[in-house]
């Protein structure tokens, strides 16, 4: 699978949203703004489209898993996800760190996945619209990734990726919203 296509059907699920009630660990308290990755903890089921590109000529739709929690003392909070493309594709797994970058004043997320590729984004948030807005930059291509999650009261997440080549042409688009597990 092209390292493009592993990227759009992961980039959401670093975006997957709504706190669990039972999640015994928590943010580390001198840094305030890791708060705001509390939207990420916990168990919910994904859905994704991914509109038709040169990579997938018709498109693709994708169900999946991820379940996430604080670690390393409440620094860093832990994804893991199993992501099925609904056309047969291979099943295809990620593990993602996010954390806030105090020096940088930026949310950092890397992301891992099991086809070996590796990404980064640096984002804000916007604490009115409830909003997340990374971006990132390919370092072999030139290209860059906007990612945009807006979180609602409900818990749920509906997010968007539009990644462009160097020239900046659009070469990509995802979306997708992260439904709650039911407890």
């Amino acid at each position: 699978m092209s390292k493009l296509v592993t990227f759009i059907l992961f980039a959401g699920i670093a975006l997957s949203s709504v706190a669990a009630a039972d999640t015994p660990s928590e943010p580390a308290k001198d840094v305030p703004e890791l708060q705001v990755l509390n939207h990420w903890d916990g168990k919910w089921d994904d859905e994704i489209t991914v509109k038709p590109n040169a990579g997938l000529p018709n498109g693709m739709r994708a169900k999946g898993t991820v379940v996430a929690e604080w670690v390393l003392d409440g620094r860093f909070v832990q994804q893991t996800a199993t992501m099925e493309p609904t056309d047969g594709r291979p099943v295809m797994k990620a593990t993602s760190l996010m954390t806030y970058d105090p020096r940088k004043r930026v949310y950092r997320t890397w992301m891992f996945f099991s086809t070996g590729t590796v990404t980064e984004t640096e984002g804000q948030w916007d604490e009115k619209s409830r909003t997340m807005t990374s971006k990132g930059r390919d370092a072999e291509s030139g290209g860059t990734t906007a990612v945009t999650a807006t979180f609602a009261a409900d818990g749920s997440e509906r997010w968007s990726i539009i990644e462009k080549d160097r020239d900046g042409k659009v070469v990509g688009e995802t979306s997708g919203k992260n439904t709650p597990r039911k407890k």
